[in-house]
């Protein structure tokens, strides 16, 4: 039995306290059907302490980004005073969201330390061609809690247990950070630890020349409280919908006199981010049609996710 609760209220008129008992009652006795869904935002969980996101800086014209503002309650800004060490905003977009490129040679930005760290979460992609220069995805000035063995996102050795022992996915799936290699295409990495952890910059590790990120940042976000499992899926999901949403075509097309050739274009702003099969067999990100029918389409995003559509 499915009910629609807004539809039930409205027929019977009820008063706003026999609402909630009717609603309470159903809720607990029939499957109700959800008129909407409260959409995810990194701000739903506790435990935020750091949110950047690359469509919030403060840009010195001349030099590069001096500023990433952080959007989470703690205003833990991260900043870069020195004009040579600026990143710079990069060319490309995902899904009309911009990203931050850092040079590899002493492009970095800092905040305030965070010493509690258990969960974090990027979007990001390593240069295609990085030296491998233990250049981590974290960093801080004394300790080494996110050290990278060259290649790989996490060394066997040197990284925190507390980063080891926890539970690393890239693109949503499990991984063995030991022995992956960084992407050198944009994805979504992120790690829940078994304790705490510090970081104090994204990304130079301990001053040393050289060990900084050498690629592109489009979102960083640190929680010091060990998201759930769920908890970690409802924040990918939200990352992969904001940079890679899911496939959708035009609206139907109904032919009234002569049928011409119909060029089929995905709405998706940025159609290179996805891989495409569709019904025709086609695998070019639009199709021509030239005869009545459903025409559907498979894509497969940047992260590895498949969407569906037909028009």
């Amino acid at each position: 039995m499915t009910i629609n609760i807004l539809t039930f209220l409205k027929y019977y008129n009820l008063k706003n306290l026999n609402k909630l008992l009717i609603i309470f009652f159903f809720s607990v006795y029939f499957p109700v059907q959800l008129i909407s869904q409260v959409s995810v935002s990194p701000t739903n969980f506790l435990g935020l302490k750091l949110w950047l996101v690359a469509d919030s800086c403060d840009i010195n014209p001349t030099f590069g980004i001096d500023t990433i503002y952080d959007l989470s309650l703690t205003q833990n800004h991260a900043i870069q005073q020195t004009s040579s060490l600026m990143p710079i905003l990069s060319s490309s977009l995902i899904n009309n969201h911009k990203t931050i490129l850092f040079d590899g040679i002493d492009d970095f930005v800092g905040f305030n330390n965070i010493n509690d760290i258990r969960t974090v979460f990027w979007v990001i992609k390593e240069r295609n061609g990085a030296t491998n220069n233990n250049r981590a995805l974290l960093a801080n000035t004394v300790v080494y809690d996110f050290y990278r063995a060259s290649s790989k996102i996490w060394d066997s050795q040197y990284t925190n247990s507390a980063v080891l022992q926890g539970i690393t996915n890239l693109n949503s799936a499990p991984i063995n950070g030991t022995n992956t290699n960084m992407p050198n295409v944009f994805s979504i990495i992120d790690v829940v630890t078994t304790g705490n952890v510090s970081a104090s910059s994204f990304s130079i590790d301990r001053n040393i020349t050289g060990r900084v990120w050498d690629g592109e940042l489009a979102e960083l976000i640190i929680y010091n409280q060990a998201l759930l499992p769920s908890q970690v899926s409802q924040i990918e999901q939200y990352l992969n919908n904001k940079y890679a949403p899911p496939i959708v075509l035009p609206n139907d097309i109904v032919v009234s006199n002569n049928y011409c050739d119909t060029i089929i274009r995905p709405k998706n702003p940025n159609n290179n981010q996805y891989a495409y099969q569709w019904s025709t067999g086609a695998t070019t990100p639009t199709i021509s049609a030239n005869k009545t029918g459903k025409y559907w389409v498979n894509a497969t995003n940047i992260f590895g996710k498949v969407s569906s559509d037909t028009i």
